[in-house]
């Protein structure tokens, strides 16, 4: 038997690689997704479907389209080549099939087409909006058109609450009917006073869900009713738009007042969603009607905006002679402002009107676990009349050092006092107490005598503001006049 040449075995191993290789890259060559002008899966003959065109994605701009000259100038790009595919995620869905899959699994059937388009259109516009929420999003508004219906033009959202004791109601809750309470099928007679020995507890709701596309303008705000199940009985209402108290009105008997402005709303402020609207009621019968108007959802309304004043108020809810006092008591609350008007209303951040004064020397402030605020003779200006104020009295505890610890007055939009925790002990002892979490307290008090003039609708221009374990007071004596021609 001849030697066998080993020298021959690695150079028979590379030409075989280097046949495979060259097998496997014609393969690969053959089922480029680039190759010509249909793509790799598609039949012979057949042109590509668009579906197909979004999940290849387009023909990169930078190649060039005659690579036997690298230095010849690109010639045209045919059609296909520059097709551009809808935006896609999710495996190379577009972003309305996302959609539409979405609201199918939640919903049990299709989207009705003027929600898909107005929820394709935002999760375009807005990078934050995946399409997978806006599916389930708009099946949940679409559930909530079908049990409440549409609301029309121009649209009215009544609430009717009842109660002897106290009944608070979030349109949020009829988005989830089964948290709520339980709803009068027919209107309530919020005319008649309500009868001691009667069991009056009762809610009756008309609302709706705003069209596809547009939003609310608030035009209106109407309260009418009886406080008071008893005669000595003191009745109230609250109602809470947003983030703002609107109106908090309190008297006995009869009463009907009337907001008119015009403020922009979330399409939620009609019923879907988080809902923007909060009433709450305390020993009355009492009917609160929203009123406006429809805007496109995509239009800038805010220069026609304009804040809701009072243009009609009867009844109990009037200052009278004498002086008014405000107190506020601030918790933690995140370091935001906790600020009560002359006129009953507050911001979102105070949890609890209290009956009585907050003022409690005894108390820890740094114990607080819930923010108050106590009024006595606050209320409206009556029409004809403006409140002539000449002397406050005030006075704050600080329980919190830090810069979000606030105390500020003010009178007819005139800043009257305003304190900083910070300040008080400079800026050192502050931070060495915040660390400390010391059980210190600081108290501060004073005097401010002029004239300031508050006129009908001005009444939230007078206010107090705590924040941050700070507890304070203001006195305003005044009196009232007639108003200057």
């Amino acid at each position: 038997m001849p030697p066998v040449n080993r020298a021959k075995g690695p150079f028979l191993f590379a030409a075989l690689a280097f046949v495979v290789g060259v097998a496997v890259g014609a393969l690969v060559v053959y089922r480029s997704p680039h190759r010509g002008t249909t793509g790799a899966d598609s039949r012979p003959g057949e042109a590509e479907t668009l579906d197909e065109s979004a999940a290849r994605g387009p023909v990169p701009a930078a190649l060039p389209t005659n690579p036997g000259r690298p230095d010849a100038p690109a010639e045209a790009a045919s059609p296909a080549s520059t097709l551009t595919a809808p935006p896609t995620s999710d495996g190379g869905r577009s972003i309305r099939r996302q959609i539409a899959d979405a609201a199918r699994a939640s919903l049990g059937g299709d989207l009705p087409s003027d929600y898909l388009d107005e929820a394709e259109r935002q999760a375009k516009q807005y990078a934050g909006y995946q399409p997978k929420f806006q599916g389930e999003n708009f099946a949940r508004r679409e559930r909530a058109r079908r049990r409440l219906g549409e609301l029309g033009t121009p649209w009215e959202i009544v609430v009717q609450i009842r109660t002897k004791s106290s009944r608070r109601f979030d349109l949020a809750e009829l988005d989830e009917p089964r948290r709520g309470p339980v709803l009068s099928t027919t209107p309530l007679d919020v005319e008649q006073p309500l009868r001691p020995y009667a069991e009056d507890e009762a809610t009756y709701v008309h609302s709706g869900v705003a069209p596809a596309g547009q939003m609310p303008i608030l035009e209106s705000v109407e309260v009418r009713g009886q406080f008071g199940w008893r005669p000595r009985d003191v009745g109230r209402v609250s109602i809470v738009v947003g983030n703002q108290s609107l109106a908090n009105i309190r008297g006995r008997g009869a009463t009907h007042t009337r907001l008119e402005g015009a403020q922009r709303m979330s399409p939620s402020f009609t019923g879907f969603g988080s809902g923007d609207v909060t009433v709450a009621v305390e020993s009355a019968a009492v009917e609160v009607s929203f009123r406006g108007r429809w805007a496109p959802i995509t239009s800038d309304a805010r220069g026609d905006e304009k804040p809701l004043r009072v243009v009609l108020a009867t009844g109990d809810a009037h200052i009278g002679p004498g002086s008014n006092r405000l107190q506020v008591l601030a918790d933690h609350g995140g370091g935001n402002p906790h600020t009560a008007s002359l006129d009953g209303t507050h911001n979102g951040y105070i949890r609890t009107i209290s009956q009585r004064s907050v003022w409690d020397d005894s108390i820890e402030l740094r114990r607080a676990r819930e923010s108050a605020t106590f009024g006595s003779n606050i209320g409206l200006v009556p029409p004809g009349k403006v409140l002539r104020i000449r002397r406050i009295d005030w006075r704050a505890r600080f329980g919190g050092f830090s810069s979000h610890s606030q105390f500020a007055v003010q009178a007819g939009g005139l800043e009257i006092v305003a304190l900083a925790g910070p300040k008080l002990v400079g800026e050192e002892e502050a931070k060495r107490r915040e660390q400390a979490r010391a059980v210190v307290e600081e108290s501060r008090s004073g005097t401010w005598t002029g004239e300031v003039l508050v006129r009908p609708g001005e009444e939230s221009q007078t206010s107090i503001t705590c924040s941050y374990y700070v507890l304070g007071e203001a006195v305003f004596d005044g009196e009232l006049i007639d108003e200057p021609k």
